[in-house]
C-alpha cells in the first residue's frame, strides 16, 4: 500500500519526546497452537485466539459489548459450559425490550403496506434482541457499567469481575475493547494474573501515547505472553511510528506456554486469520522486527 494511501497522523500530533518509542522488535509474537478466528468472520469483532485455551475457560469476561455479539455468540457455540459476563455501561436490558416491542408493532404495520425493505430493518431489530436475551440469559450475564480501575455507581473493577469467576486458577478468559480504557485496567490485569488464562484486546491510541502503550504492554508481558497482533484499519497509521493506531494483541498467560516457544516467522496480517476490519480498505501490513 502505498504511502498516501494511509489515512496518516500528523507529526504535531505525536509527543516528540515520545517519538519513535514504539519497540517493533518486542511485539513479535510467539509461537502456539491451536490459533483460530473467533467471532465475526469479515470484519470487525472478530479476534484471533487459542482455541484449546478458549475451550477451557470457566468464565468468559466479554468488556465492551456494543451491538456486535458474534464473538460472544461464537463462544456459546464452542464453549456452552463457560459463564459469559458481558460488561457494557452503553447498552441496557431495557433498551432491547422496548426495542422488541416496537419492531413487533412496525413489522405488523410494514407487511401490511407491503413495505418489504422497512419489515426486514424490524425483522433485524428483533433478531438482536432476541440474541441478547438468549445470550445474557442465566447463568450469563451483562453488567451494565464501564469497566473501569474502581467500583463505582458507573464503572465495575477487574477485581470485583473477577469474583464472579469460580476462583479457578487460570479459568478466566478476557476479551476487552473498551476504547481507551484498558490502560487503567492494566495492573489490576497483571495483579490478578493467575486467575486469567489468555486476554484479547484492542489497544487505542499508539499514535497519539506510544509511551503509555509500551508501558501497558511491558507490564502485561511480564506475566502473559504475545501470541497474536493485528493492525485496526478502521483508524489512522502514523508513518513516523510505522504503526497504526489501533492494534488487536492476544496474550496468553506466561504458565500456559511452552518453554521451547519460539518468535512467529510469518508476516502481519496473517493469512487464513486476519482480515481487515473495513473490507472497503487494505489490511494494514505491520512491521515487526
Amino acid at each position: 500500500m502505498k504511502r498516501n494511501q494511509r489515512n496518516q497522523v500528523s507529526l504535531d500530533m505525536i509527543n516528540s519526546s515520545a517519538r519513535c518509542v514504539i519497540d517493533h522488535s518486542a511485539l513479535r509474537p510467539f509461537t502456539i497452537q491451536s490459533l483460530v478466528r473467533v467471532g465475526r468472520p469479515d470484519g470487525d469483532g472478530g479476534y484471533v485466539v487459542p482455541e484449546h485455551i478458549l475451550t477451557s475457560a470457566t468464565t468468559v469476561l466479554s468488556l465492551g459489548l456494543g451491538r456486535d455479539w458474534t464473538f460472544d455468540l461464537d463462544i456459546r457455540r464452542r464453549n456452552p459450559s463457560a459463564k459469559i459476563i458481558g460488561v457494557d455501561g452503553t447498552i441496557a436490558a431495557k433498551q432491547f425490550q422496548r426495542m422488541d416491542r416496537i419492531a413487533r408493532i412496525k413489522g405488523i404495520i410494514y407487511t401490511a403496506l407491503g413495505k418489504g425493505q422497512k419489515v426486514r430493518k424490524y425483522e433485524e431489530h428483533r433478531e438482536l434482541a432476541a440474541n441478547y436475551r438468549m445470550l445474557f440469559s442465566a447463568p450469563h450475564v451483562h453488567i451494565e457499567k464501564m469497566v473501569g480501575p474502581k467500583d463505582t455507581d458507573t464503572d465495575v473493577s477487574i477485581p470485583t469481575l473477577l469474583r464472579y469467576s469460580n476462583g479457578q486458577q487460570h479459568g478466566t478468559f478476557i476479551k476487552m475493547d473498551i476504547e481507551g480504557g484498558e490502560y487503567d485496567v492494566i495492573q489490576d490485569l497483571v495483579t490478578h494474573a493467575e486467575m486469567i488464562s489468555c486476554i484479547t484486546a484492542e489497544f487505542h491510541g499508539l499514535t497519539t501515547r506510544p509511551d503509555l502503550f509500551m508501558s501497558a504492554f511491558e507490564k502485561l508481558t511480564t506475566k502473559f505472553t504475545n501470541v497474536h497482533i493485528h493492525g485496526n484499519n478502521c483508524g489512522s497509521y502514523c508513518d513516523v511510528l510505522n504503526i497504526p493506531d489501533a492494534v488487536e494483541i492476544t496474550f496468553v498467560n506466561n504458565d500456559l506456554m511452552s518453554t521451547d516457544t519460539q518468535p512467529v516467522a510469518d508476516t502481519f496480517p496473517r493469512k487464513g486469520l486476519d482480515v481487515p476490519n473495513r473490507a472497503d480498505r487494505p489490511d494494514y501490513v505491520l512491521a515487526l522486527g
